[in-house]
């Protein structure tokens, strides 16, 4: 995880996670039968969604310019996943069980 002791303007403004059921639901919806999400891993659009979801609720905001974001590691069901924003560059990382998954950057008007 981030250390925010240091970065006194990161802020964790999310806890979420995945059921198995999710996965198959989302799996069953977009048809994509990549057998890997059968192994309890999340689709990264359904990550993505769910962070952008998130940081816009945060933010109070109804749409963005853009948004980056790079995958780093895998998420699997039911991980812990934190998100958390510096509230004045946008930038957001993402940690997973003691570990960063993704980096990004969201742009609002």
């Amino acid at each position: 995880m981030p250390d925010v002791s240091q970065r006194s303007t990161l802020k964790k403004i999310a806890s979420f996670s995945f059921t198995q059921e999710d996965i198959l639901a989302y799996r069953n919806f977009s048809m994509d039968l990549n057998p890997i999400h059968l192994e309890g891993v999340v689709f990264g659009i359904q990550l993505m969604a769910t962070i952008e979801n998130h940081l816009l609720n945060y933010l109070r905001c109804p749409i963005f310019n853009n948004l980056s974001y790079y995958y780093l590691d895998k998420v699997y069901a039911n991980d812990t996943i934190d998100l958390y924003l510096d509230e004045y560059s946008h930038d957001f990382t993402v940690c997973s069980l003691d570990k960063t998954i993704g980096k990004g950057k969201i742009s609002i008007e």
